[in-house]
C-alpha cells in the first residue's frame, strides 16, 4: 500500500513493479490505473514477482486474486483509465487473497505452468500458452486451502522436466484463519504433473510429521532431498 506520483516526476511507487538497475537507478515501472482503490480498500500487491523462465515476462499482484503479466522489457508504466497496456492481467482467484508468490514448472503434461494457492481456493495450474496464460485452470486440487488469510506458500521440486518427478510443496495454515493470530500449520505435496493428486500432508503421521505453528509468507526450501519449513514453534523442520 501507500502513495504514487511517479507518473508526475515524483519518487512515490507504491503498488508498483520496479526495475532497478545495478547502480540503484530506476529504469521500468508499473502501476495499476486504480492504484489508489486498491491501496484504500487494502487490496494492494502483497507477492513477490516471479521471472518465468525462458519467456520475457515477469508476474506478480496480491490480494485481489490478481496477477498482473509484465515484459520486463517494457513493464508499461500507468494510465488513467485501464492496464490494458500490459501483456495481461490473469484474475487467478475470485474467492479469496492471495499472498504466496506463484511458482512455475515446464510440465511433461502441462507444459509451461504456473500454480497458484490463494486463500479459500484450491491448488491451480494455470498454463502459458503462445506467450499467454490459459484464463481457465489446466487442473485444479480437490484440497482447498482454509478460508482467511493467508493462502498457501509454495515451492516446487522436479528433476528437470523428467515426468513424475515434480512435487508443490505448500506450507499453510492448517485450521482456522492466521491473521492476526498463530495457528496451526500443515505441509502439503502434490503432484506437479497431475495436481488433483496429493501424495502426502504433515498430519498423515502427526505424532512424527506434524509441522508445529505456521509461519506466514514462508515458502518451504527444498536441497539435496530434503524439505526445510520454518515454522513458529522454535524450530525449523526437515
Amino acid at each position: 500500500s501507500g502513495t504514487f506520483d511517479g507518473n508526475s516526476g515524483g519518487s512515490n511507487f507504491g503498488l508498483s513493479f520496479l526495475k532497478i538497475g545495478p547502480t540503484g537507478t530506476l529504469l521500468d515501472w508499473f502501476t495499476p490505473f486504480n492504484w489508489s482503490f486498491l491501496s484504500t480498500t487494502d487490496a494492494d500487491a502483497s507477492m513477490g514477482a516471479l521471472v518465468v523462465p525462458n519467456t520475457n515476462l515477469v508476474l506478480g499482484g496480491g490480494k485481489p486474486g490478481l496477477l498482473y503479466v509484465l515484459d520486463r522489457d517494457n513493464l508499461g508504466h500507468h494510465r488513467p483509465t485501464d492496464d490494458n497496456q500490459i501483456v495481461q492481467s490473469l484474475q487467478a482467484s475470485s474467492s479469496g487473497r492471495m499472498y504466496g508468490t506463484p511458482t512455475y514448472w515446464d510440465s511433461p503434461t502441462y507444459g509451461p505452468v504456473i500454480y497458484t494457492f490463494a486463500a479459500s481456493d484450491p491448488l491451480k495450474a494455470f498454463r502459458l500458452v503462445n506467450g499467454r496464460f490459459e484464463t481457465v485452470p489446466a487442473a485444479e486440487s480437490p484440497q482447498h486451502a482454509e478460508s482467511g488469510m493467508p493462502g498457501g506458500m509454495m515451492s516446487l521440486s522436479a528433476n528437470g522436466s523428467g515426468p513424475g518427478t515434480g512435487i508443490v510443496w505448500t506450507a499453510m495454515w492448517s485450521e482456522g484463519d492466521a491473521n492476526n493470530r498463530i495457528a496451526a500449520g500443515v505441509l502439503r505435496a502434490h503432484d506437479a504433473g497431475d495436481v488433483t493428486r496429493q501424495l502426502w500432508t504433515s498430519e498423515q503421521n502427526a505424532a512424527r510429521d506434524r509441522l508445529g505453528d505456521f509461519s506466514k509468507f514462508s515458502p518451504p526450501t527444498i536441497a539435496n532431498g530434503k524439505v526445510y519449513v520454518p515454522t513458529f514453534s522454535n524450530r525449523l523442520v526437515v
